[in-house]
């Protein structure tokens, strides 16, 4: 065990997996921990749209996408009530297809690659209970090793990449900077011998107050998440008090419109259902002196976009260009906090903003549904609303070309 490196990332998995192999890239001394052990599962969405999957074969991980089960999508269905917006993901740098690979598989690729730099080391079932001091600076970790002993790690930087829950955030007593409660509850499970359409898709569906994500993963699985506003008491009553039964009743009653339950016929739930009743979208500062956060641990956005595993891996990109830029990291401390929070604003903060809209519950408007009908029928529009997700489209291009389309259809009505 490492007693003092330059970088501790408190974290092992995309964000942190990520960090640790571009920093050992250049040769910084790096101790990866984690409180899990590998492989395993997160709570997560597990898409990844064709924008990030070609960072990460980049990156050198290729040979996940070439063998996992989960297979390769291009297809996008959103559905709106009785509208269906049907395309496909806009090619990004000649990658034209996404995946939904199980973080056990994801997770564990990214770390061998990370620890393959022989400046990388990786502490499993490492549980950091708080952070080192000196002078008002972080300067390491204290924590407790896989068999219990009470370990101190010094650092010239701590990196928080662990999750929603960070406890590096938590040890530094953070606030956001903005934080906005979400309106839904979502919850989620794996179904073996689900019925498909067609060709593997990634279907998001609005019906009524109630959403229906599928997309298809490893294993010929398909993880199905649902979604309704907490407000809703009977419905979170029964997830509280039954979870696998309220999910098997609410897929069978809520999608009927789109006949969800009959490709329900063969279907089984192959693990328990996990969720989120009640979840924030929040942004924290990210850098201090001696610590820095990274993906979930520092902004978190409504899942239903879908995004959670291009922030982390893009994060940590953005993290590590700036950490190599300024290498005497305290001396350059203010530059280097700032560079790294406009980059975040700059690269984040349009989708930030879009979720923030999109986590509150207002019911489709007839106005808003005559405008889906209107992007049904529209090719440019249609591609520019599935670019939105994976990044092909700016939020800003969007609305500006959209609006004008939209605009111009208005005023021939």
């Amino acid at each position: 065990m490492p007693k003092e490196v330059d970088v501790i990332i408190v974290g092992a998995r995309c964000a942190g997996a990520t960090l640790a192999m571009r920093l050992g890239q250049s040769g910084v001394r790096v101790c990866l921990v984690d409180a899990a052990r590998f492989p395993s599962e997160t709570l997560s969405t597990h898409a990844m749209f064709n924008n990030t999957v070609h960072h990460l074969k980049a990156l050198g991980i290729g040979k996940l996408f070439a063998e996992t089960s989960a297979p390769a999508v291009s297809e996008v269905i959103m559905r709106f009530d009785e509208v269906s917006i049907q395309g496909n993901l806009p090619i990004v740098q000649g990658e034209s297809h996404g995946y939904c690979i199980r973080r056990s598989e994801l997770d564990q690729a990214l770390l061998e690659k990370a620890v393959s730099y022989p400046t990388v080391s990786f502490l499993e079932g490492f549980r950091v209970q708080s952070l080192l001091k000196r002078a008002g600076r972080v300067v390491g970790v204290r924590g407790r090793d896989g068999q219990g002993r009470v370990r101190d790690i010094s650092a010239r930087m701590v990196i928080g990449a662990d999750g929603r829950h960070s406890v590096v955030r938590r040890e530094l007593s953070l606030s956001p900077k903005q934080a906005v409660p979400s309106d839904f509850a979502c919850y989620f499970s794996y179904l073996s011998h689900l019925e498909r359409e067609g060709p593997p898709a990634f279907e998001v569906n609005r019906i009524g107050d109630y959403t229906l994500v599928v997309f298809p993963t490893s294993h010929q699985q398909s993880v199905v998440y649902v979604s309704f506003p907490n407000t809703d008491q009977p419905w979170m009553k029964a997830f509280q008090r039954h979870p696998m039964e309220a999910y098997e009743r609410f897929l069978k009653e809520n999608f009927q419109p789109i006949s969800f339950h009959q490709r329900l016929a063969r279907a089984v739930v192959e693990e328990p259902v996990r969720g989120l009743p009640f979840y924030d979208n929040v942004w924290y500062p990210a850098m201090g002196p001696g610590w820095v956060l990274v993906g979930d641990a520092a902004m978190f956005k409504d899942p239903a976009l879908a995004q959670g595993i291009h922030d982390a891996v893009w994060g940590a990109e953005l993290l590590a260009e700036v950490l190599i830029k300024y290498p005497d990291w305290q001396s350059q401390e203010a530059a280097l906090a700032g560079e790294y929070e406009q980059r975040l604003d700059h690269h984040f903060g349009s989708l930030f903003k879009w979720a923030l809209t999109m986590t509150k519950f207002h019911p489709l408007t007839a106005e808003q549904k005559r405008f889906f009908q209107w992007l049904e029928e529209n090719d440019e529009g249609k591609e520019r609303f599935i670019g939105l997700y994976n990044r092909a489209f700016k939020v800003e291009d969007y609305q500006a070309k959209v609006a004008e389309g939209w605009k111009r259809q208005m005023g021939e009505g």
